[in-house]
């Protein structure tokens, strides 16, 4: 089992750790909270088992805390609007493709059935 070998956290250090999963939620062990990431970034494509098409950022308090400050510009995603959504139990701001929601659903349930340590050592052997 890997681990996380630096948390900014631990050091007092505003640097956020951003992980980039797109090829491995859902195939290999990914423990966001424990290791201490702050965003993680995924897809459906993958090990979710859905066609292409559906991104899936997650984000810790200390990643959405310090977003209220960031200078950077914002011309593509900004939680932010799905936050202020969420607050109001509307979830989206926007539309979102219910067919790739209820797949997610489908492909969340497949994993749940198998076990998700039957699926992470499946995957450890096909690969």
């Amino acid at each position: 089992t890997s681990h996380c070998v630096f948390d900014s956290d631990e050091y007092r250090h505003p640097a956020l750790i951003i992980v980039d999963a797109v090829s491995s939620i859902g195939a290999i062990d990914f423990r966001m909270d424990e290791w201490g990431i702050d965003v993680v970034v995924t897809s459906s494509q993958k090990a979710l088992s859905l066609p292409t098409g559906m991104g899936i950022v997650v984000a810790s308090p200390k990643a959405i805390e310090a977003s209220k400050f960031a200078k950077s510009l914002r011309s593509f995603f900004d939680w932010n609007g799905y936050l202020k959504f969420y607050k109001t139990g509307a979830y989206w701001p926007y539309t979102p493709s219910i067919q790739m929601l209820y797949g997610l659903r489908a492909g969340l349930d497949l994993i749940f059935e198998e076990g998700f340590e039957n699926v992470l050592l499946r995957h450890k052997r096909l690969a």
